[in-house]
């Protein structure tokens, strides 16, 4: 779903094959293609003014401020993906990231296990009873 007001384009020029990876996640996401390429940038910006006062204040003067959910370790490509999305958009849900089971175990890696169980344990959550029980053979 397009975000509203939106009404300038920007064109980005890259490889063709970037291109197609673009074309495949706005396929999985059903999202239009200047929404995936909105999101990242407007992550890194909103993520980077939490630690930069030069951020902060560009941010300011144009009249935007940060979101506040930039402060979570879970922000950015993890909240497309998390099982709460549409609640922390709208500040109902406090916690930090979670997937759903099915999901993790068709596309998931190792890495990202470790990672969800830090950023669950790190946040005095309850750490996700699969993410414990599942190994992927990734040699």
């Amino acid at each position: 779903m397009p975000l509203k007001g939106q009404d300038k384009t920007v064109n980005v020029k890259m490889p063709k094959n970037c291109h197609q990876v673009v074309q495949v996640l706005k396929a999985q996401y059903d999202i239009p293609m200047g929404d995936v390429m909105y999101y990242p940038a407007r992550h890194e910006i909103h993520k980077q003014a939490v630690y930069c006062r030069f951020m902060q204040g560009v941010l300011e003067q144009h009249g935007i401020p940060v979101d506040p959910h930039a402060k979570k370790e879970c922000y950015g490509f993890w909240c497309k993906n998390c099982l709460h999305e549409a609640a922390c958009k709208i500040n109902r849900y406090q916690g930090v990231f979670e997937i759903d089971e099915e999901m993790f175990k068709r596309f998931g890696t190792n890495a990202g296990r470790d990672k969800i169980i830090q950023m669950q344990e790190d946040a005095g959550q309850k750490v996700q009873s699969f993410l414990q029980e599942i190994e992927f053979d990734e040699g």
